[in-house]
């Protein structure tokens, strides 16, 4: 199977690699990102083919590179434009970002994300779960609502709800007042 895979990305490189790179070349502008995501797209698909069921469903070979070549490309420039946007609204540099760390402000931070945890763990179980989705596993509230059986706007209530219990534990920590957050029937 091993071989095999290897002979399939290798017939694929000969024969789609150089129309990839130069289109990535076109779109990026710059030939060194073009390579990199060239690069990346042959071993993500090499480690795609690795499952049987994948490379047997593989009809367009060529679109599939594509796919995945411009899915790196924009994610890329999503987090280019992120980086960008955060160093206009901070005014920092990555350097001078990195020296403002100190031990004491990571302890502080540590502790402030403690307080977030707990307060996440101290929430009704549907509300955690319903954050858990939606907050940290990037889900839709449709598709939250549909995996827990309950409506989009219940599932809208919760996250209102979530958020603000972290924020009254958040800035009781801030505030050095410890509060109690706001109780929400669960439902």
């Amino acid at each position: 199977m091993m071989a095999e895979r290897e002979g399939l990305i290798k017939e694929w490189y000969e024969r789609y690699g150089e129309d990839l790179y130069r289109s990535l070349r076109s779109a990026a502008k710059n030939p060194e990102e073009a390579q990199d995501i060239s690069q990346e797209t042959f071993l993500k698909v090499a480690m795609k083919l690795s499952d049987k069921e994948c490379s047997e469903t593989i009809l367009n070979p060529k679109a599939f590179l594509y796919r995945v070549a411009f899915n790196e490309f924009y994610n890329r420039c999503k987090r280019r434009k992120l980086h960008n946007h955060l160093q206009q609204l901070f005014g920092e540099s990555d350097e001078a970002y990195i020296c403002s760390i100190t031990p004491e402000k990571i302890a502080l931070d540590q502790e402030e994300l403690a307080v977030v945890r707990d307060a996440i763990y101290g929430l009704p179980d549907k509300q955690r779960e319903v954050f858990l989705l939606t907050r940290v596993n990037n889900m839709s509230y449709q598709n939250a609502a549909r995996k827990l059986g309950i409506k989009k706007d219940t599932v809208k209530k919760h996250v209102v709800r979530v958020l603000a219990a972290l924020r009254v534990a958040r800035a009781g920590y801030l505030n050095d007042e410890p509060k109690k957050p706001l109780d929400y029937e669960d439902g």
